[in-house]
């Protein structure tokens, strides 16, 4: 049965990651605080984490910064990863007052970008060498 849990990083220790994802199990510390920053969830089907996520909101009032880290089950549940995660955004935009939330995609990364863009959001421009390994990534933002 899949359900919504509000994120502890157990959930992200108990991940298989999807490979290839921003996110590596040296980055433990990074999602423990992105979680702690803004409000965060945790998509499960029993006891299999399927993602992770959340929008970190630290950096000033109404803004956020769009998270989540795919486990290899991401791809078994692409409804259940959609509907949540929109709802999930949605309410946080309008409950948490947010006029801009955004998020960054690897510039290479079809999938994330299809699914960035499927969930409203529109691509505002390339970063060039963006984070620290220096990847080519893109900006997306969804604005009130």
């Amino acid at each position: 049965m899949i359900i919504l849990e509000p994120f502890r990083i157990e959930h992200f220790d108990r991940m298989d990651l999807k490979p290839q994802t921003w996110a590596s199990k040296q980055d433990r510390q990074m999602i423990e605080a992105y979680g702690a920053s803004g409000p965060s969830l945790s998509l499960m089907d029993d006891d299999l984490v399927i993602c992770c996520g959340g929008i970190c909101c630290a950096a000033w009032k109404g803004f956020g910064e769009v998270w989540l880290v795919p486990s290899i089950y991401v791809d078994a549940y692409p409804k259940s990863v959609y509907v949540q995660t929109r709802k999930f955004i949605q309410d946080a935009i309008d409950n948490m007052d947010l006029y801009r939330v955004q998020a960054t995609i690897k510039e290479y990364d079809k999938t994330s970008i299809r699914w960035i863009e499927k969930l409203g959001f529109v691509r505002e421009g390339l970063m060039l060498k963006f984070g620290p390994n220096q990847e080519n990534q893109f900006m997306y933002a969804r604005v009130k």
